[in-house]
């Protein structure tokens, strides 16, 4: 935090905050080839991840105060295995199972009105089950067809449920097609949302249910030569059994990392997703490569208020670039030197308006929630460049990769504070560039 008492104009000023973070994983694959038409594939991984974070604020009389702690340790084991058949030349069954077990360990306080509660206390376990069966078929060279069905159940809130899926592609010329494909998809949420505890210390979202979404998509794909691939995407997304605030416009369609929700959720909200992708995508072919993308889209939800908004991520449109190329160097012209530029360049971040006259008298940001992602800021344009080097030997390469994320250092949207020292609401940014310096060893 600021030392200087008479240099504090946000509420960040005052904020001293450490953090610390891990995380470490590993995993075996297996492959039985039980005959000529079957193979039984294992996979098992290993996962673990922690972060604890203990935030304070300084006092004018230079002491400190806690903010938050968040305390959050989760070690998951993932087993999966799958059976492959081919009962005939153009036939497929895929039959599997996939288990997550999960180890937590929880730990979420934050200061209200001058004490320090715990909203989340908790160490176990869960599990997370899926089994799945799909089906593909192609009888002839023009048509082919899929479908499957997947089981979950979440043994945290004891809810089971099934997903069909489906799709079908139908080749119109031979370099053209054009398919359809259904999906019923289910999303867990973070389990301290699940083991919040209110004022009466009662785990009263330990029941919340999965979101889940139907998914809709058409795609038509046409192939000008062997390096020229084009895919037009129109797609529909509808959510429903989305964990709202019942009376508000909060909704987990919009969540980020909000840790301390202590209210009771409702499983009300619902949210729908529309819009077209487009892309042109030229493969590497004498060392260049490019691929252009855009996206027009609407992203609507319904909150605990039963009101239709634009979420915060409705930015309208989405325009990405990716250009690479790579130089064959050495004696041999075994090493390969690449060269990669990505530019992004989207519609503005949306952001909940504020009341400035209600904002000024109560010294603070005054939220209108009733025009929740109402307002929106410019369009902005990102870049990031990326320097690759590989180094092939006869059993094993070496690739060293220097990237610059956000290499034109467009500012980044903070929100807005008010501001003591001016008595003015200002608009808060930072503008970073990120390098990213990596090695990697294969053999």
């Amino acid at each position: 935090h600021e030392k200087n008492t008479s240099a504090w104009r946000y509420p960040s000023d005052r904020e001293s905050q450490e953090v610390k973070q891990f995380m470490a994983a590993s995993g075996v694959k297996n492959i039985i080839y039980i005959d000529d038409r079957s193979a039984l594939e294992t996979d098992i991984a290993i996962t673990g991840n922690g972060l604890d974070l203990t935030s304070e604020f300084a006092q004018a009389d230079g002491g400190l105060i806690l903010d938050e702690r968040v305390k959050n340790e989760n070690q998951t084991v993932v087993a999966q295995s799958q059976l492959n058949r081919q009962t005939r030349k153009d036939q497929v069954i895929e039959l599997g199972t996939r288990v997550f077990f999960k180890h937590y360990n929880l730990l979420l306080q934050n200061a209200e009105s001058g004490s320090t509660s715990a909203v989340v206390n908790d160490e176990g376990s869960t599990v997370l089950f899926s089994a799945f069966g799909q089906y593909k078929t192609s009888d002839s060279k023009k048509l082919s067809f899929q479908c499957g069905l997947n089981f979950l159940h979440f043994r945290l809130n004891r809810q089971s449920l099934m997903e069909p899926r489906a799709s079908v592609r139908y080749r119109i010329m031979p370099n053209s097609s054009f398919g359809l494909s259904y999906g019923l998809h289910s999303r867990t949420e973070r389990l301290n949302y699940y083991l919040n505890r209110d004022e009466r210390n009662v785990q009263q979202n330990r029941n919340l249910k999965l979101t889940r979404s139907h998914h809709f998509v058409g795609t038509f794909t046409h192939q000008f030569n062997e390096q020229l691939h084009l895919r037009l995407e129109p797609y529909y997304q509808y959510l429903f059994d989305v964990p709202v605030l019942a009376g508000t416009a909060f909704s987990f369609i919009n969540l980020e990392n909000d840790w301390f929700i202590s209210e009771r959720l409702t499983n009300t909200g619902k949210g729908r997703n529309f819009g077209l992708d487009v892309t042109l995508e030229r493969f590497m072919n004498n060392g260049y490569y490019y691929m252009l993308t855009s996206s027009v889209f609407r992203s609507r939800y319904r909150g605990g208020d039963h009101i239709w908004r634009s979420t915060a991520f409705d930015r309208g449109f989405i325009l990405n670039g990716l250009i690479g190329k790579e130089w064959f160097i050495g004696t041999s012209s075994s090493n390969v030197l690449g060269l990669n530029l990505r530019a992004t360049y989207q519609g503005g971040q949306r952001y909940i308006p504020f009341d400035t006259d209600a904002s000024l008298a109560a010294r603070e940001i005054v939220l209108n929630e009733a025009d929740a992602f109402a307002a929106q800021l410019d369009a902005t344009l990102i870049t990031h460049f990326t320097f690759s080097y590989r180094k092939n030997k006869t059993k094993s390469s070496s690739v060293w990769t220097l990237s610059l994320i956000n290499a034109t250092m467009v500012e980044e949207f903070e929100g807005f504070a008010y501001n003591q020292q001016t008595d003015q609401i200002d608009q808060l940014g930072e503008a970073l560039i990120i390098p990213n310096i990596s090695y990697k060893l294969e053999f």
